[in-house]
């Protein structure tokens, strides 16, 4: 049985209309994309710093309006959308836009909670050796225990489902999909989680390792499937099961236990961390499994795209 390196593109493999197109110019280089990436970044600061002023001058606090402040800020991705006309290329080129085999599906929601499940573990024991307390759940219940339903539908629709997208589009669509041309798939996965991992754990350095895994995962599945829709799909759902985990842990009163500088190993549940690793490592080798099988069934591709 021939072995298949999870980084080799295949290009002989895809059809003509994936194959890249030799006029490289026609796609950023690293330097254009981190500019892209720092312009939209900016944008949305400047949204939320916009909307922070203008609810603090109506409430002593912003909380109340977290939900719509988290939602709003994601126009600033909106201009992403205009790349494809300045650069005479389609949107689903440029992003990496194409469908994916359904039997993917349901290794992808397997994997997905036993995913967040070890990362939630793997922050815990960050914890310990940083004393910080693990910085996303504690977020979450902060957030669950002072916003209204309203504003809690707003924040689970904009990390759920707009966030995803925005964030797939830009770091694993016009970046990894457009990268790998230009350096080895391996480098582009390495660069774009490291990025990735920098502006979402600082400066909250309990979540580096956590949010790291997961963007090398992202970008696995980009790589092997020449497609963003698989991370997109995964990443929409480890969002998902980081809310129920946040849920979960407001309702059972967790962060009287866990969150807080004096955490110590004694307070690690390393069953639970053993357990989470080894369900996460064999789904993982599972849904690369289904992917390898897969990967050249190129009729399904392109006859889904000719429709």
């Amino acid at each position: 049985m021939t072995t298949i390196s999870p980084f080799h593109s295949h290009t002989s493999h895809i059809p003509d209309s994936h194959t890249p197109s030799t006029k490289q110019h026609n796609f950023p280089s690293p330097i254009i994309g981190l500019l892209i990436v720092a312009a939209v970044l900016i944008l949305q600061r400047i949204f939320t710093f916009i909307l922070l002023q203008i609810f603090a001058d109506t409430m002593t606090t912003t909380q109340p309006y977290t939900g719509l402040i988290t939602l709003i800020s994601y126009a600033a991705y909106i201009p992403l959308l205009c790349i494809p006309l300045f650069m005479k290329t389609s949107l689903r080129n440029l992003f990496s836009i194409r469908p994916f085999h359904p039997k993917l599906i349901l290794p992808l929601i397997l994997f997905a909670p036993a995913l967040i499940i070890f990362v939630n573990n793997l922050e815990l024991l960050m914890a310990v050796f940083i004393k910080r307390e693990p910085y996303f759940l504690h977020t979450l219940t902060t957030i669950f225990s002072g916003t209204s339903i309203q504003q809690l539908i707003m924040f689970m629709t904009a990390t759920i489902f707009i966030a995803p997208l925005c964030e797939e589009l830009l770091f694993r669509g016009l970046l990894i999909g457009n990268w790998k041309k230009r350096m080895s798939p391996m480098l582009a996965i390495i660069l774009v989680s490291v990025l990735f991992t920098a502006l979402h754990a600082w400066p909250q350095a309990s979540a580096l390792v956590s949010i790291l895994l997961i963007s090398f995962v992202f970008g696995y599945l980009t790589v092997k499937t020449n497609s963003i829709l698989p991370s997109l799909f995964l990443h929409i759902l480890t969002n998902a099961a980081a809310i129920i985990s946040g849920l979960l842990a407001y309702h059972y009163h967790l962060i009287d236990t866990y969150f807080s500088t004096d955490i110590t190993l004694h307070d690690i549940s390393w069953s639970s961390l053993i357990l989470s690793g080894l369900f996460t490592i064999g789904l993982f080798l599972y849904l690369a499994r289904v992917i390898d099988e897969n990967r050249y069934n190129t009729d399904y591709t392109t006859s889904t795209m000719n429709h």
